[in-house]
């Protein structure tokens, strides 16, 4: 008689926890993950940006560690380097050619979207007068 066990051991941090702790997997022998759920979802976090990079534009982690690097961990347009809690540099790429340029933050990311559409909306102004030297250096490969 097989007998259900009400606690499991994590392979990733090794605590024993609670089977409730642990989501649903047909394909292990006792139906639950390996990974308790805060394990998962780290892990899930950490590696789902990489595959979203890889699959979108082709770019490893190794290629992206590179651009950071190449870039001190700042933005190509503000310079500035993301703030604790913000999301990490986004991948830059020309909509029309696919190539990518460089590494930008959210909101320059944003920006330039609307430079290059020709939309200069009155939100937008105030940063456009900020960085359009910047913009136009960047678009032109920092020449």
């Amino acid at each position: 008689m097989l007998v259900e066990s009400t606690t499991k051991q994590c392979t990733k941090c090794h605590r024993v926890k609670p089977i409730e702790d642990f989501h649903n997997c047909s394909r292990n022998k006792d139906g639950k993950h390996h990974y308790c759920k805060l394990c998962l979802n780290a892990y899930n976090k950490k590696t789902s940006y990489q595959r979203r990079i890889s699959w979108l534009y082709g770019v490893s982690k190794e290629q992206y560690a590179e651009m950071l690097k190449r870039h001190n961990k700042r933005c190509g347009i503000c310079r500035q380097k993301p703030k604790k809690g913000e999301k990490r540099l986004g991948i830059d790429h020309d909509h029309s050619t696919g190539r990518i340029r460089g590494l930008l933050c959210q909101r320059c990311n944003l920006g330039l979207a609307w430079y290059e559409e020709g939309k200069r909306g009155s939100v937008w102004l105030g940063w456009f007068n900020r960085h359009l030297s910047a913009i136009e250096n960047y678009l032109d490969g920092g020449k």
